[in-house]
């Protein structure tokens, strides 16, 4: 594809540097599996679209659990499904359409696997509103103006491609299928 994206860490550090955090927070990327940090390492850990990557949530929350500290929270924004149950047409359509492994959850499954670990006060907010919306309104840009020909600049295979992706994932966000989550959970004293 035409869509080389650049290193999320590395202008996570820009940005850092640039606001004069640097020296407070830092950046990391790391492999699946056992993180490479001390038990009780961290006051929190932010995710943003990664659970829905990953097969083993408990195992993945259990990990998290460890490296954070007494009291300390897990906050993230991912996709979800709305609802348990083989993947429609529709979404069995939508993973082949994007060539990426996702590992579905709902919002419940999140919930337990998150209460298996012991994690506390569980939040999960249903965006599935904001979503539809954004999605509306990326679908408007890309007919038309600055984003699309910026794109169209920088795409081998042109925009057409992201149009149609954003509209099936439009389509599944408004049937309640395709659900964006934002989450939050506390780790025990």
């Amino acid at each position: 594809a035409g869509y080389v994206q650049r290193d999320l860490v590395e202008r996570a550090r820009e940005l850092a540097q640039a606001r004069g955090v640097a020296d407070r927070i830092g950046f990391r990327r790391v492999d699946p599996g056992p993180l490479p940090f001390e038990d009780a390492s961290f006051e929190a850990v932010f995710s943003m679209g990664v659970i829905v990557k990953i097969p083993e949530k408990r195992e993945l929350f259990a990990e998290v659990r460890r490296v954070l500290r007494p009291r300390g929270v897990l906050v993230g924004n991912d996709w979800l499904r709305g609802r348990s149950g083989p993947l429609s047409e529709a979404m069995a359509e939508h993973a082949t359409r994007s060539g990426l492994a996702h590992h579905w959850a709902t919002p419940e499954e999140i919930r337990a696997a998150l209460a298996a670990v012991e994690f506390e006060d569980v939040a999960i907010t249903d965006r599935s509103v904001w979503i539809a919306e954004q999605l509306r309104k990326d679908l408007r840009a890309l007919e038309s103006g600055p984003i699309r020909d910026r794109l169209e600049a920088s795409l081998d295979d042109g925009v057409d491609g992201w149009r149609d992706s954003w509209g099936h994932l439009l389509r599944l966000a408004e049937s309640g299928e395709f659900v964006v989550a934002r989450f939050r959970a506390t780790r025990p004293s």
